[in-house]
């Protein structure tokens, strides 16, 4: 039995046996560990304005006939926001983990 399982049949005998406070408290304590998985805006936010320089300083540098300075300029805003992301695709892999209960 997984630990959400066991969670919310504790729930269920909490309730049962009149602890509704306790259950109280295990809903509560299941909503805040729901809330901490909410992946943050700010980065979507921080990808755009990378995304945004990058086509930026990609138009200028093409424009001045530097085009391989332009791939470059792309490719490192690339890497950047691979790297900011490789936390999340992570996060992704584990919960996938855990839902399966692969590991």
């Amino acid at each position: 039995m997984n630990r959400c399982n066991r969670m919310w049949t504790y729930l269920f005998l909490k309730v049962q046996a009149g602890y509704y406070d306790a259950a109280d408290d295990c809903i509560s304590a299941i909503v805040e560990k729901k809330e901490e998985k909410k992946m943050d805006v700010d980065l979507i936010f921080k990808i755009a304005a990378i995304g945004i320089i990058v086509a930026v300083l990609n138009q200028v540098l093409i424009r001045s006939g530097r085009e391989e300075q332009a791939m470059m300029t792309t490719l490192a805003g690339l890497i950047v926001v691979l790297m900011m992301i490789i936390n999340e695709i992570n996060t992704l892999f584990e919960t996938v983990k855990t839902i399966f209960g692969l590991g």
